[in-house]
């Protein structure tokens, strides 16, 4: 699909939605999709050159209108936006300055006000296809970026809204991050079918989301495998909300217990779970599987979602035909991101990629894929190849919840000590039997909560921070 003028594109059209309510906020305000669009455009204005060059600018994008509004204004005038975590530190948004040289910085002040800070006049050369910015890792402040464009964005949110129930009858809640690829593409898609966003900064074990929830007639629920967790634990029950109608999972590997609660969500409340598989690099997007599907199993991704195609392949990088067979997963389709920046100089790049090789590793049974680890998180300890991955699933089976790290020379796990009942000596003799590896390079340190990014995923970074010299993070 090539995208031939604005009328393809999502959020050039806001204004063919005029009357209809896009957005609600926790303080019951509402904005049509003309008034968010006219928003958008005033913003826009604000920050534009007389020579009407491309700006690029980073948002610090908090769950809000404004912030929704700074990065409409940047799809709908041209310019370029790097969405960030409200919780990148100074020193880490300093880095990125330092690496990209932005025009403006812009976050939401304390008044719920756009504040931009002007950070250079000079003119930076963008590909004329360049549409967004992501970052991939949290709020650490790496200069990896991924380059998404407008066909992009829209493939995308067309792809999930043709397989999800959108309609322009809806309202999603904000329950992730708008700069964590998934929950923008809930923003996206439904910005596409003319839905409507309510829009909060809660967290979804507190009292304040479930009014909000309740309040806005919320229909959809995303939410990554630790919310699922949290679900279960605070009780949740969907009985209490009669306007939800379905809920999504993406953001990572659902582990056993997770999988029951999904199930029983699903068979026993009634309550359709849209089980979901994507990278950022492919703009959120790339498998699902449908609630009637849903059969718990470990790894399961489902299908490809519509017009994306997923194969394997060998490490001869031959193409795997037969089922049962594990290789590397690689995607197509027109969702799969333009590359990677790390500098200014690379948004003046073309788009480098016809495919995306995800780094997982995976089996295809009866059409559908499994995942079973990563390519890069294997160690080698003393020439014994360890998945750490491998290692974290085997764990869950003794109902122990830990997350594994390393390098070359030891094996680095942390425990939640709340949850594991066996003592660290006895997990090691375990997987000693398990693993082949001498004691001396297994390391346990225990938490009272694995350290997790600001999107839900693990922080494998702070795991390795727990051991003195640990090493290289795997």
């Amino acid at each position: 699909m090539t995208l031939q003028k604005k009328s393809d594109v999502y959020f050039y059209q806001l204004e063919q939605h005029a009357n209809h309510y896009v957005v609600v906020d926790e303080d019951g305000v509402q904005l049509t999709y003309a008034q968010l669009a006219e928003q958008a455009d005033l913003y826009a204005k604000s920050i534009a050159r007389v020579d009407k060059a491309r700006q690029l600018v980073f948002i610090q994008a908090e769950n809000s209108v404004p912030a929704l509004t700074a990065y409409l204004a940047c799809l709908r005038h041209g310019h370029v936006a790097l969405l960030l975590s409200v919780e990148t530190d100074e020193e880490a948004l300093q880095s990125l300055i330092n690496s990209y040289h932005p025009n403006y910085v812009v976050k939401v002040d304390q008044r719920g006000l756009l504040k931009s800070r002007l950070a250079s006049d000079k003119t930076i050369n963008i590909h004329s296809d360049l549409a967004l910015l992501m970052a991939t890792s949290g709020s650490t402040g790496s200069p990896k970026v991924v380059r998404l464009s407008k066909q992009n964005l829209q493939t995308n949110a067309q792809s999930i809204s043709d397989y999800l129930p959108i309609s322009d009858n809806d309202t999603a809640i904000t329950s992730l991050p708008l700069c964590y690829s998934y929950g923008l593409s809930v923003v996206n898609s439904h910005l596409l079918k003319g839905a409507r966003l309510a829009v909060t900064t809660a967290k979804i074990t507190e009292r304040a989301f479930w009014q909000c929830i309740s309040d806005a007639q919320v229909t959809s629920l995303a939410a990554v495998p630790f919310a699922y967790g949290a679900l279960e634990k605070i009780r949740f029950n969907p009985l209490k909300y009669p306007a939800l109608k379905y809920m999504t999972q993406a953001g990572g590997k659902l582990n056993e217990q997770q999988r029951d609660y999904v199930a029983t969500l699903i068979n026993q409340y009634s309550l359709p779970v849209y089980t979901m598989y994507g990278q950022t690099e492919a703009t959120a997007r790339m498998a699902y599987i449908k609630p009637d599907d849903f059969d718990g199993q470990h790894g399961a991704i489902g299908r490809e979602i519509p017009g994306g195609k997923l194969s394997l392949f060998n490490q001869q990088g031959s193409l795997i035909h037969d089922d049962n067979v594990a290789g590397e997963l690689v995607y197509q389709g027109p969702n799969v991101m333009m590359g990677y920046a790390t500098s200014q100089v690379d948004l003046s790049k073309p788009n480098e990629l016809t495919e995306l090789a995800t780094g997982d590793i995976a089996f295809r049974q009866d059409k559908q894929f499994y995942v079973t680890g990563r390519l890069n998180r294997l160690i080698k300890v003393l020439g014994v190849r360890i998945d750490l991955d491998s290692v974290e699933s085997y764990l869950q089976t003794l109902a122990i919840k830990a997350l594994c790290t390393g390098c070359d020379d030891r094996l680095l796990i942390a425990i939640e000590s709340d949850i594991s009942n066996i003592a660290p000596d006895d997990i090691k003799q375990t997987l000693l039997k398990k693993l082949s590896v001498n004691a001396a390079y297994i390391k346990f340190e225990t938490v009272s909560q694995l350290p997790q990014l600001g999107n839900g995923k693990p922080d494998y970074t702070a795991v390795k921070g727990l051991f003195d010299g640990g090493g290289d993070v795997a």
